[in-house]
């Protein structure tokens, strides 16, 4: 089966400051629906994803409709219809995605998902905590585990960490090991003693301050 487009992976194939395009076959019961949701589509307004109606007609998705969208990698919105016989199959076969809908709104509103959809999400970096640096333990090969004190926020192993001395950050990467007490430890909170091993760093010192952070996807609007 070759697949095209869907409204769910078409981002997968956007690169970073290309601009964007949906395109969609539009297909209704009468030519006042084509021409309203017609005219609703083009009101869609973004500076970052165009839409290109690439046909919109009247009556039920045909075969050739299916090979249409296949053709120029455009998804089909249908209106009050259905298929003809051997659509789905054939729509399936080329990868075709069709969405059938009763109601112009929620058609308008899967459009807005999808031109979202395409967008790469913007990501962001959260504050979580962070520890002041108290003693060093050497672990020879293991490494160096940094005995220190919460003292804002809480501290994951999920989490990334920065190391800052006088200010400087000497390094970022992720937690090894989180421990509490000599037990491995899901959450250590302000005010409470843990012991951090970074990966590939054992050059801490004591009054280092350790920043514990998450980078978040966060979805870019329209």
């Amino acid at each position: 089966t070759q697949r095209k487009t869907t409204l769910t992976d078409l981002f997968e194939r956007i690169e970073a400051n290309q601009r964007i395009e949906l395109k969609v076959i539009v297909k209704a019961d009468t030519q006042g629906s084509v021409e309203a949701i017609s005219h609703a589509l083009r009101e869609i307004k973004s500076d970052k994803v165009s839409l290109n109606i690439v046909m919109a007609a009247t009556g039920s998705i045909t075969a050739n409709d299916v090979m249409l969208a296949s053709a120029s990698n455009a998804v089909i919105l249908g209106f009050h219809i259905g298929k003809e016989s051997g659509v789905p199959n054939l729509a399936k076969h080329h990868g075709v995605e069709i969405r059938l809908h009763q109601i112009i709104y929620e058609l308008l509103d899967v459009v807005k998902e999808a031109m979202t959809g395409l967008l790469a999400p913007r990501m962001e970096e959260r504050d979580r905590g962070k520890a002041l640096v108290k003693q060093v333990f050497d672990l020879g090969k293991q490494g160096c585990v940094a005995g220190s004190l919460i003292t804002s926020g809480v501290v994951r192993p999920s989490y990334r960490a920065r190391v800052r001395r006088s200010g400087d950050v000497l390094y970022e990467g992720s937690i090894v090991s989180l421990r509490h007490f000599q037990t491995d430890a899901a959450e250590v909170r302000e005010s409470q003693e843990c012991g951090v091993r970074l990966d590939n760093y054992r050059d801490f010192a004591p009054g280092d301050m350790l920043e514990f952070y998450e980078i978040e996807a966060v979805r870019q609007s329209l």
